[in-house]
């Protein structure tokens, strides 16, 4: 019993650390993407 809590725990703050890894690394994907945006942006109105 106390084993398979335990390994209910592991799983769930395993699930939990992926997530907010995937979750870091959307954010700065998309601020990538952003930023692309805003310099092509910046080079339309320019031209």
């Amino acid at each position: 019993m106390h084993l398979n809590l335990l390994f209910s725990h592991l799983i769930i703050g395993h699930l939990l650390v992926s997530i907010f890894v995937t979750w870091t690394k959307c954010k700065q994907c998309r601020l990538l993407a952003d930023r692309e945006l805003n310099t092509a942006t910046l080079e339309s109105s320019l031209t």
